[in-house]
């Protein structure tokens, strides 16, 4: 039932509680039933490809300070 019939049964004075009730409760689970779908696919995996990311070379200054700290177990600050 969609949101259009339902707003139609609203309109007319002349429907019940129950009528309106019943509608609300099938509008209610078409609802829930959408935002199953929707978790359903959200869920998933997207098909792209992963990404690999590249080694990273250091300068070489950075290489020599990274050794250094490495060996004498101290930080070393590198500009």
């Amino acid at each position: 039932m969609s949101a259009s019939t339902v707003q139609a049964l609203l309109a007319i004075k002349a429907n019940t509680r129950v009528a309106l009730a019943t509608a609300l409760t099938e509008r209610n689970a078409e609802c829930e039933a959408l935002r199953l779908k929707l978790s359903m696919l959200s869920a998933q995996p997207a098909a792209t490809k992963p990404v690999v990311a590249k080694e990273r070379v250091l300068p070489a200054h950075w290489q020599a300070a990274r050794e250094h700290a490495m060996r004498t177990g101290k930080c070393v600050r590198v500009n």
